[in-house]
């Protein structure tokens, strides 16, 4: 069983991420067959939704349903990639101001590597949102904006069009750093690995394959992410200077809007 995290990354790697060949396709579909992941996936896939969506997160939660939202648009063909990709002129000359976003929750077509992709974000989301920002939304939204704002000026510098998997590596790199030894990987697979060996079975497979821009993308999280733990658990604890902390009455504010608490 432990080779499974890896001959799912390895599948998804190749069958999305590497240039859709008859070879590469033929090779995806043989792990599959071979290892009968669809049918494990698809209960596995299930569960983890219902799961992440009954959670009291509902910031996690509209990531979630936007990312979807945007695939079954594009999926329907109501909206083309086209309009969703991250395009610095189009932002800044034509005001489409919306690709900023619409580029970090859209990671491809609506299939099973989307819903994988959707769920390792929303599973570090919830995680971070519930446990390390418990009743502090306001900072989980400073915590999300500085992470946007690393990705989309490394984007600005790049050809880096969508922007998903950068934006779900820093949440991945954030957990891991406050909770290395949690399970990284059992809501899919029975497999119990520490997240900080996830992220780097993500980094190594990507290099592997030669799959450079994602492997671009997953560094640009990693240190956006490593950013944000030095500075606002480290530097602000050694200092006493809050860079990163989202002021009380934002906090108050949106517990009351989101959850219905009254925090004093």
């Amino acid at each position: 069983m432990i080779l499974y995290p890896i001959l799912l990354e390895l599948n998804l790697l190749v069958s999305y991420c590497l240039d859709k060949t008859e070879k590469n396709e033929r090779f995806a579909s043989s792990l599959m067959k071979k290892w009968n992941l669809k049918e494990v996936l698809k209960i596995s896939i299930q569960k983890s939704l219902m799961e992440v969506f009954r959670k009291e997160t509902p910031i996690s939660n509209l990531i979630g349903a936007t990312a979807i939202t945007i695939a079954v648009l594009t999926y329907l063909g109501v909206i083309e990639v086209y309009d969703v990709y991250f395009n610095k002129e189009l932002i800044f000359k034509e005001h489409q101001i919306y690709r900023l976003f619409t580029s970090l929750f859209f990671s491809g077509p609506f299939n099973l590597e989307f819903l994988i992709s959707i769920i390792f974000l929303l599973q570090y989301s919830t995680t971070a949102e519930e446990s390390f920002f418990a009743n502090r939304p306001g900072d989980f939204l400073f915590f999300i904006l500085f992470g946007m704002i690393c990705i989309w000026t490394y984007s600005y510098f790049s050809s880096a069009v969508l922007l998903c998997q950068a934006f779900s590596s820093y949440m991945t790199y954030y957990c891991s750093k406050r909770a290395p030894d949690v399970v990284g990987i059992a809501f899919i697979f029975p497999v119990h690995m520490r997240s900080v060996y996830l992220n780097l079975l993500f980094l190594v497979l990507h290099l592997l394959l030669g799959n450079f821009p994602l492997l671009y993308l997953e560094i640009v999280g990693y240190l956006a992410a490593h950013a944000y733990f030095y500075f606002q658990d480290i530097f602000s604890l050694r200092y006493e200077i809050n860079l990163l902390t989202a002021p009380k009455w934002l906090n108050k504010s949106l517990n009351r809007l989101l959850h219905n608490r009254n925090m004093d």
